[in-house]
Parts: structure tokens; sequence; C-alpha cells
């Protein structure tokens, strides 16, 4: 190689050095913005939470504690996970948490009564019902996660929940989120979902995994049975009695008007048709105010 050859790739190399400092530092200063605001009827998640097993589909009663999980994802997204395993009401739980934070930074303190935390999510306040969302947004906090895209880039790495704090003679709750959690929230990368149609499914997880996953997606391209089986975490071992799960669960979306359609044909591919596009929920929400 010529002298002329290398100056020529050490400056190319000087080039792309730059232009990667560049874009971290542009990244920087958005993870520092406040998270966008949003109306109140919607609840908000980066999308390649609702895309994955990250909040799963688990079954009820003792969760099991993960280290360094890799958990299905749609795309070339990688997560490794660590902690209990997390599931619908868990994430009935963060997209509360994370609708506190409209308009402040990852590094602004949430505060919050545990009561109003219980009222939205539709729980009644009982003694048990405070000790189990306490013993829930505990658990959130004691999760680590790395989330990479394509190219191997960490997106976000830490616990969900950076800090946790509660007062037991007020029932107040302080918290921080996880100081990369701004950066997924930018652009298309967020999806709004329709609160009250989320909690109308009250217990039945599937559903509303499948209510966040077909949220994100304008147009969903058909997926294996086996693929909706794996993406959202579920524990049932036989395909046979997921796929009757399945078909129970989009029955009873589209019976609420939450998707327009869905069918399973001779390939076992699921091809759904979904109600909104993201760009359609941001409309709603400029007719919304």
């Amino acid at each position: 190689m010529s002298a002329k050859d290398v100056a020529i790739k050490t400056r190319r190399g000087s080039i792309r050095e730059r232009a990667a400092a560049l874009a971290e530092d542009a990244r920087q200063r958005q993870m520092q913005l406040p998270f966008p605001a949003w109306p109140e009827r919607f609840r908000s998640a980066p999308n390649v939470m609702l895309r994955s097993a990250l909040f799963g589909v688990v079954r009820s009663g003792r969760r099991k504690y993960v280290e360094e999980m890799p958990l299905p994802a749609l795309g070339k997204f990688s997560i490794f996970y660590t902690g209990k395993r997390l599931d619908q009401v868990d994430l009935d739980i963060y997209l509360q948490i994370v609708h506190y934070s409209r308009e402040q930074t990852v590094d602004d303190w949430i505060r919050f009564p545990l009561h109003r935390l219980l009222d939205a999510i539709g729980r009644g306040k009982s003694g048990a019902d405070y000790k189990w969302l306490h013993s829930r947004v505990i658990g959130m906090s004691a999760t680590a996660m790395t989330i990479r895209d394509g190219e191997g880039k960490m997106l976000i790495t830490g616990g969900l929940i950076r800090d946790f704090g509660y007062d037991e003679q007020t029932g107040e709750v302080k918290c921080r989120l996880n100081e990369y959690l701004r950066g997924l929230f930018d652009g298309d990368t967020y999806t709004r979902l329709d609160w009250d149609s989320r909690l109308a499914l009250k217990n039945n997880q599937l559903a509303k995994w499948l209510h966040g996953y077909y949220a994100t997606h304008a147009a969903a391209h058909p997926l294996k049975v086996a693929t909706v089986k794996a993406l959202c975490g579920s524990e049932i071992a036989d395909l046979k009695k997921f796929r009757q799960s399945l078909r129970a669960a989009l029955e009873e979306l589209k019976v609420r008007g939450l998707l327009r359609s869905w069918r399973i044909d001779a390939r076992d591919l699921l091809h759904v048709v979904p109600l909104a596009a993201p760009s359609q929920a941001r409309r709603l929400e400029s007719s919304a105010r």
C-alpha cells in the first residue's frame, strides 16, 4: 500500500470516528431531554419492549429468577435479562410509572402515592394489594437488562427502575427511571397504547401482549405460530395448547374492536390486520387536545 493510500485510509478512519463521536454526543443530549407528552388516554412504551419477551406471558404464581437470559425480540435486536421474569401485570405498572414521567427527564424523581398507582391499574386498595404492588415495584427495581441493536450498539443497560424509595408513613413512592430509557422514546421508536382498552383485557396476559405487539405495526407481517410463542415468552410447552390460547386471545381482541381481523393459514402462519398504525395514534392525540 502506497503512502497516499495509507493517508486516504487514515483520513477515512478519522472521518468515521468523528461521525461516530458526533452521533454519540447527539444521543447523549437526546437522552437528557424530557419525555414526550401524550394525552391522558394513552400509555407509552418503546417498540422493542412491546415486540419482545421482556414483559412476557408468564404463568401465575412463583416466577423464575434468571441471569443473563437471552430473550426473543423481533428483528435484529438482542436482549439479555437478569431478575424475576416480568409479565403483563408488570408492564401495566411500568406503563403507569412511565406515564407519571411525561415531560420530565430520566434524572427527575417521580413521586406518587401507592394508592394512586393501584387506582390507575384497576386494583383494589386492601392491605394485600399494597403489599403486592410494593413487591412488584421492588422486583422491577432489582432487574438488569441490556438491549442492543442489529449492529451490536447498546441502546439501554441497567435496571428498569434506577432508584426506588418508599415512605411507609405517607405511602409515597419516589423513583427514577433507567438513565438510558429516554433514548428509546424518539420518533417512531415508541407506541401509545389506549389505556382503557388494555385494562379491559384484565388478566388475559396473551391478549395484552398481542394488543401491545400489534399496536406497534401499521401493517404486520405474517408470523409462524411458533414464532409468536417465542416472542411473547409463553411458558406453555405444547404448541397445540398455545395455539388454542392464541386463537382465544385473538378472538377477544377482535370482539373488543382492538384488531380488524386474524387468521391462521395451512402453513401455521398467523395473519393479523391491526386496528390502527402508531401514526394514527399520534393523529388521535392532536384531535384530543
